[in-house]
């Protein structure tokens, strides 16, 4: 059991410390996957720049529309996320619950964001391996 939780204060930009401390369980549940600890890295890096690794805040400026970002990777539409969670039975405001879907997208390979940016599809087991 660790003893460190997830920070999830709403719609708050964490500090560096407190982005450090849920990028620490963000790599160890990766590293619990097998990835890649450069993978985790360039995730957290991702979760970083798109929420301060904060797996609750919606995107600024949305009144916390359903239709836009929300949690670690800005999920887009933000249902991607919490319709998932609800019929899992998981907290969609909890770190570990953002962590799972991206697990699940990765076991999936289901593609995170291309169609939205209109990049080659991702083969995000490979990423998960990728040094």
């Amino acid at each position: 059991m660790r003893n460190v939780a997830w920070i999830t204060t709403e719609d708050t930009i964490l500090s560096e410390s407190e982005s450090l401390q849920n990028a620490q369980l963000a790599m160890n549940l990766c590293a619990g996957w097998g990835w890649k600890k450069e993978a985790a890295a360039a995730l957290c890096g991702n979760m970083r720049v798109e929420s301060w690794v904060n797996p609750n805040i919606w995107e600024f400026g949305f009144n916390h529309s359903l239709e836009r970002g929300y949690g670690l990777v800005q999920w887009t539409p933000a249902t991607k996320l919490t319709e998932w969670a609800s019929a899992n039975g998981l907290d969609y405001t909890n770190g570990d619950t953002h962590m799972a879907r991206i697990n699940y997208e990765t076991e999936q390979n289901i593609q995170w964001g291309p169609k939205i940016y209109g990049t080659p599809p991702y083969d995000f087991r490979s990423f998960a391996l990728n040094t």
